[in-house]
């Protein structure tokens, strides 16, 4: 469940999608609170913008409070909400994914992702994958176009795309999704504890090169990739309770009448 906070003195930074000019309006607005020590990352934009925000600034400890210029903003809330530090936010502290990623050369890269980190093939070929769970190999040869680790939060994006089920925000939790799927036949995403530890290791890295994504960026070739829930490294996301991702959720689930 998530808990409440307030922000008091109205200290904030800001992190805004400089390309958009809405965003840039409403930075403005919002500059005269601009002050450190900051209680809060308030980011401007869309979900994209809220994902780099978080690659660039979790470290610091800060809570992330959105308004969203942007699309969907399943990670944000109302843009004219410029009163948030009155209000008690909903606070959600969610883990980050440690994923590693091997190239070619067996170099070998570390990095988190909030959302997601997938691999796809990177020519004509479709991509041959081994996926082991927790030191098993569960699927010998996946035969697609590519495939995806998600977590909760990030189970309404890409993973929702490839047939996955959303996930509450909060939910302990990782979807493994793929992308036109010729073999196995008929395979469906599957949904696996929050601990769980998942690799995928290309089967033909020459004739069958993949690329790799997380949160959406680009990481170059890769043979191996290797996902978990981080022990340590975790985010803070503020929301006014009307826009509550739990409640965005559901509504998203149900046709409109």
């Amino acid at each position: 469940m998530p808990s409440t906070l307030r922000l008091p003195h109205r200290r904030v930074r800001l992190y805004f999608d400089r390309d958009k000019h809405e965003a840039g309006k409403l930075a403005e607005a919002l500059r005269p609170f601009v002050a450190e020590p900051a209680e809060a990352v308030v980011v401007i934009g869309g979900d994209g913008t809220m994902l780099r925000a978080i690659r660039h600034h979790w470290t610091d400890g800060l809570p992330f409070f959105g308004l969203n210029t942007g699309h969907l903003g399943f990670l944000l809330n109302d843009p004219t909400d410029d009163h948030f530090w009155e209000r008690d936010l909903r606070r959600y502290r969610l883990p980050l994914m440690d994923v590693q990623t091997i190239c070619p050369r067996q170099k070998v890269k570390r990095e988190v992702a909030f959302n997601d980190c997938w691999v796809e093939r990177e020519t004509g070929q479709t991509a041959w994958i081994e996926v082991c769970v927790n030191g098993v190999v569960r699927m010998e040869k996946v035969v697609a176009d590519g495939m995806l680790i998600a977590t909760a939060a990030g189970s309404t994006s890409y993973a929702r795309a490839m047939g996955a089920t959303p996930l509450p925000f909060n939910a302990p939790l990782l979807t493994l999704a793929a992308s036109n799927v010729l073999l196995p036949a008929f395979w469906r995403p599957a949904v696996l504890p929050i601990d769980t530890v998942i690799r995928l290791r290309n089967l033909d890295p020459v004739k069958r090169p993949w690329r790799c994504f997380i949160d959406g960026i680009a990481q170059g070739p890769v043979a191996e990739m290797t996902a978990r829930a981080s022990d340590t490294a975790a985010v803070e996301l503020l929301f006014a309770p009307e826009y509550d991702p739990v409640a965005k959720l559901a509504v998203t689930q149900f046709p409109e009448k």
